[in-house]
């Protein structure tokens, strides 16, 4: 049989697990400390682990006492009501209340989902549509609508030369007539109408 050279004069004889012996160095490097002074022959041996790692006394019994057993003190609970009943209660109600608020304000309620329709919500079935009586009388043949443009066309820069107030707006195109056309005419500036 082939033979595996060690640090120390011991051999041993090569076994089927070759790359795990040759891997065992820290075995090597304290094998003159031991007292067989021997590897082991095969992976066999080491089977149920390393001998001497967690105790080196193969042979003590195992303790029944647990950390849990060894650390563990029992309560010392008075015999006597330290504080009164009612102070009890009104301490349990309290953190009741503060819990309750607090959850409140950490977790807030459900949405609840509204299933309405815009029908089921605004119709009326007795409803009885009327159209509002005139406060004054209009004429929407002549008489012009009230709107944004109308308020503010006199505030706004860069706005045409408005003619009426009562008139259709009307975009002038004065700057682009051609002039043998605009001859004799009036000048838009020079209108009597204006206001």
């Amino acid at each position: 049989m082939d033979t595996i050279p060690l640090k120390s004069s011991v051999e041993v004889s090569e076994s089927r697990n070759k790359c795990l012996l040759k891997n065992w160095f820290e075995e090597r490097r304290v094998l003159e400390l031991k007292d067989e002074n021997v590897l082991p022959s095969g992976i066999d041996e080491l089977r149920y682990g390393h001998p001497g790692i967690f105790t080196l006394e193969e042979r003590a019994q195992f303790s029944r006492e647990s950390t849990f057993r060894g650390s563990y003190k029992p309560p010392c609970v008075p015999k006597f009501r330290e504080q009164g009943v009612r102070r009890e209660v009104l301490e349990k109600m309290m953190s009741k209340e503060a819990y309750a608020k607090i959850m409140d304000d950490i977790s807030p309620k459900p949405y609840q989902a509204d299933y309405k329709t815009m029908t089921e919500e605004y119709y009326h079935r007795d409803f009885v549509c009327e159209a509002p009586k005139p406060t004054k009388p209009h004429n929407f043949r002549v008489e012009q609508p009230v709107s944004y443009w109308t308020e503010m066309a006199h505030k706004l820069h860069g706005v045409s030369m408005i003619t009426s107030k009562d008139g259709v707006f009307h975009k002038n195109d004065a700057f682009s007539t051609p002039v043998n056309v605009s001859l004799g005419k009036q000048l838009p500036y020079e209108e009597s109408h204006l206001t």
